[in-house]
């Protein structure tokens, strides 16, 4: 392994915000494990180290905050506000600058999922337009576009046509904090903490239309009336806008009709309580109908805890052997993998837990770091 210099690897993480999702955890953890690849990027952000990134990342803290700004900065002067030593430019959240090529830099390009193309009316329309031009010039102008799965390289090829190479690099998980619990008492006074107070399903993820939840409530509808204390249903995460009132209807039918429900949204939760709520819960249910990734599946499975997911998503193909697959269009199907799961009739914890070890950002980063230097 060759070391590089210090700022010739950038990363245009200006997309992150302060609290981030899946794809916000996975720049945050390659800026974290990149060091140890041989690579001291160079972060582009709107927020400095003692906010959000490791206390020895190189920080260009120069984006504007508000989105239409952000983005309008990022196509006209990022190149240009570069330091002069940086030669690759990985853009980790599917847009690139549009005059990288006059700066003799390399591009690398991280596309998450195709929804875009795939599943448009779940998106607003611009954000719909602009991330479908943005993925479409990236297919044709990036040196190197990274998929996190299979399925993603897949659908890009299909969608795209790209003339980019394409590297499949899955994300990773922290085994030190995701792991089974060795503190039982303290998982449960931090799960109390946030108001469950009986055995839970739990859903973890953006609360928008491609993860499923309607069917979910109408599965979770189907165990109230098969079971006398019915678990709590939990959803940790936060919503995308009308998304959540899109089924609150469905949420007051079922408290109406089943007094023994409990339905908890707990908005977006602390990073730092994830592993316990993990470990606290049944099940897992991860009914979405599309993913890149599904990080939550693999972090949940790392915890030991059962996961229920879709037959023929990433979720299959990534840990397939490790969690029981159900039919996401069949509110049944749901009901029956998460009965399945919590009498403990679907795969052992060591095969949960062996499945979720393939994946580590020690890895994930390595190969990002072979990647930039391809391209150098």
């Amino acid at each position: 392994m060759n070391d590089v210099g210090v700022g010739v690897i950038a990363i245009d993480a200006s997309a992150i915000p302060l609290r981030p999702g899946g794809a916000g955890r996975y720049v945050r953890e390659l800026v974290a494990h990149l060091p140890a690849a041989g690579i001291d990027p160079l972060v582009i952000t709107r927020r400095g180290p003692g906010e959000m990134w490791p206390g020895n990342a190189g920080i260009l803290s120069i984006a504007p905050e508000q989105r239409p700004r952000r983005l309008l900065w990022e196509q006209i002067h990022l190149a240009d506000a570069l330091d002069r030593r940086v030669r690759v430019l990985h853009s980790p959240h599917y847009t690139m600058p549009r005059n990288l090529s006059r700066k003799n830099m390399a591009s690398v390009v991280t596309i998450h999922d195709l929804t875009f193309f795939s599943r448009p009316k779940d998106h607003r329309l611009a954000k719909r337009h602009l991330f479908r031009l943005a993925i479409q010039r990236a297919s044709r102008n990036a040196d190197v576009l990274i998929a996190v799965s299979e399925s993603t390289a897949e659908a890009l090829i299909r969608l795209t046509h790209p003339l980019a190479r394409i590297e499949v690099i899955a994300h990773g998980v922290d085994h030190d904090r995701f792991r089974p619990s060795t503190d039982v008492f303290a998982d449960r006074e931090i799960v109390e903490g946030l108001g469950i107070d009986r055995p839970f399903v739990v859903h973890v993820g953006t609360i928008e239309p491609r993860k499923n939840l309607a069917n979910l409530l109408r599965a979770y509808e189907i165990l109230c009336a098969r079971m006398k204390d019915p678990p709590a249903l939990v959803f940790a995460g936060s919503a995308w806008p009308g998304a959540w009132e899109a089924i609150e209807g469905l949420v007051a039918a079922i408290a109406n009709a089943h007094p023994s429900a409990r339905i908890v949204r707990l908005g977006l939760v602390d990073e730092d309580l994830l592993p316990a709520l993990y470990r606290r819960a049944s099940v897992v249910a991860y009914p979405s109908f599309e993913e890149g990734f599904g990080l939550p599946a693999i972090e949940a499975l790392a915890c030991g805890t059962p996961v229920v997911t879709s037959v023929g998503s990433v979720m299959e193909e990534l840990a397939g052997e490790g969690v029981t697959a159900i039919d996401p269009h069949d509110p049944m199907s749901i009901a029956d993998g998460i009965d399945c799961a919590i009498r403990g009739d679907g795969p052992a914890i060591g095969d949960r837990i062996r499945v979720a070890g393939r994946y580590r950002w020690e890895t994930s980063a390595a190969a990002h770091a072979d990647v930039y230097r391809s391209v150098l």
